[in-house]
């Protein structure tokens, strides 16, 4: 399938003091029709055709890694996930440079997450997804077909080689999905072809995966605020924490993101590998990390590990991170705390 997909720019100067000629100016654009979530940019540039050009690099950066991690569609002239998992079983095929280097950062996740981030779930990931899009029918993936899918989930199965960049899925029930690390790594390389051609100061908001690049070019601000929501849907106040960032990773994982609901119990779409069924020991987990792909492996997995596993697994990466439990209690590393507006120890 050839698909056309075009971006609304919405280009609206927001600044609160009076701009001059050798002032920044705040725009922001906005999209929807990318990795399944709503996207803003917000960017402090000389003029709105800056911006717009700026917008357009991150824009199509993301378009073409959605792409490549697309699951469900085929595109003119593009090798992409669903190309890989259609032909699971078969001979290697020749992929992009590029889908082999994510390929090889989602095998190193594997490895540094002990299997909690893993790319070859895809068996299990489409059982729950079948039930997700058929919530009416009040139903879970049965413990005889989650069990059946686990045996097809196995990370050795993603065969790669560097020297001819092919890939091959030995399994022929076996299937990619790339959900848990596609949007942080997809955000980063925006940010770096967005920097690369000259942005420097602005905003990429991806449903919960947030990169900063620079600092606010306002008067009196050296960080940007970014607020953290309350998984508590009914909380008075819809942020638990406010923080303050330059130049860094803000990306969130929560059971609130992305569910539904059967009997009365909420079955969202973070699961444990070890299980197959959703996480449960957090509400949200919170990861701060100068490179977006990291926060995002970091999230998924903190999400999924005992926190004092997962502790020591930030701690390696010198990340911070905001762990809300169940009863909404917390815990926070110091650089996190340091950062903080509104929690206090």
């Amino acid at each position: 399938m050839n698909t056309r997909i075009s971006i609304v720019l919405l280009l609206l100067p927001l600044l609160g003091f009076a701009a001059t000629g050798c002032q920044a100016q705040k725009y922001e654009a906005s999209f929807s029709d990318l990795f399944d979530t709503y996207t803003t940019i917000t960017g402090y540039t000389m003029s709105e055709d800056e911006f717009s050009d700026y917008a357009a690099v991150i824009y199509d950066t993301m378009l073409y890694y959605h792409q490549l991690f697309d699951i469900y569609h085929e595109y003119e002239g593009i090798v992409n996930l669903k190309t890989i998992n259609d032909n699971a079983g078969g001979s290697p095929i020749v992929v992009s440079q590029d889908l082999f280097d994510f390929l090889q950062w989602a095998k190193e996740a594997y490895s540094i997450t002990s299997g909690s981030v893993n790319v070859a779930l895809g068996p299990v990931l489409r059982l729950w997804e079948d039930c997700r899009t058929k919530a009416e029918s009040a139903s879970i993936p049965d413990a005889a077909s989650l069990s059946e899918a686990l045996l097809h989930t196995h990370i050795d199965a993603l065969i790669l080689d560097p020297s001819t960049c092919t890939v091959c899925l030995s399994d022929p029930e076996a299937s990619l999905d790339a959900g848990a690390l596609a949007k942080g790594y997809a955000v980063e390389a925006a940010a770096k072809r967005a920097r690369d051609a000259g942005f420097t100061s602005g905003v990429i908001n991806a449903g919960g995966n947030v990169r900063c690049i620079g600092t606010p070019q306002v008067r009196h601000r050296n960080a940007f605020s970014i607020g953290i929501q309350n998984p508590d849907e009914t909380a008075e106040n819809p942020l638990f924490d406010t923080i303050q960032v330059s130049d860094l990773s803000i990306v969130t994982s929560g059971d609130y993101q992305r569910y539904f609901i059967v009997d009365g119990t909420r079955y969202h779409h973070i699961l444990d590998p070890t299980t197959a069924m959703p996480a449960d020991r957090f509400r949200s987990v919170t990861v701060i990390h100068a490179d977006s792909k990291i926060a995002d492996m970091l999230s998924t997995a903190l999400f999924i590990l005992p926190y004092e596993e997962g502790l020591s697994l930030a701690n390696s990466y010198e990340a911070e991170v905001l762990w809300i439990f169940g009863d909404l209690t917390w815990e926070a590393t110091e650089g996190y705390k340091a950062m903080s507006q509104t929690l206090t120890p």
